[in-house]
């Protein structure tokens, strides 16, 4: 049971409460997988650019697949 709370503890101070993720939580506390640090990035690497869907050309996109069958 000691287990469950910290899993649930670990979930809730990463910033999540949904059921995937506390049982993910819950599964690497338990598991005998060795525990990564988080990487350090120099400040060298590049910034992704920010990424907007736009659902209207998807939307044509479709359209025209179903068209052509």
């Amino acid at each position: 049971m000691r287990t469950a709370e910290s899993a649930l503890a670990f979930a809730i101070s990463n910033g999540v409460n949904d059921a995937d993720s506390i049982l993910a939580a819950y599964r690497s506390l338990t598991s005998q997988v060795q525990q990564l640090q988080p990487m350090q990035l120099n400040a060298d690497i590049l910034s992704m650019p920010s990424f907007a869907t736009n659902n209207a050309r998807y939307d044509d996109l479709f359209r025209q697949e179903v068209c052509s069958l």
